[in-house]
């Protein structure tokens, strides 16, 4: 489970800047998120001492990439 803040700075809502938090770890997080084009995605997470699970290692960060595809969008969209 995550919680955040962010904002997009007034650009399209496809993009983004988040700072949050996941529990149970308490690990701390920051987010960009944005768009290739109307169907495809992407987000890069930076996160703060991750805490692996047992909890018994710690490393000083991680760094994550994804994708995504967004099901139903057109370029007419």
């Amino acid at each position: 489970m995550e919680t955040s803040i962010g904002s997009g700075f007034g650009q399209k809502k496809d993009y983004g800047l988040r700072f949050g938090i996941s529990f149970p770890t308490g690990t701390k997080f920051l987010l960009a998120e944005g768009v290739i084009n109307k169907q495809v995605g992407f987000n890069i997470m930076y996160l703060f001492g991750y805490q692996t699970v047992p909890y018994d290692q710690k490393s000083p960060f991680r760094l994550v990439f994804g994708m995504n595809y967004r099901f139903g969008f057109s370029e007419g969209n």
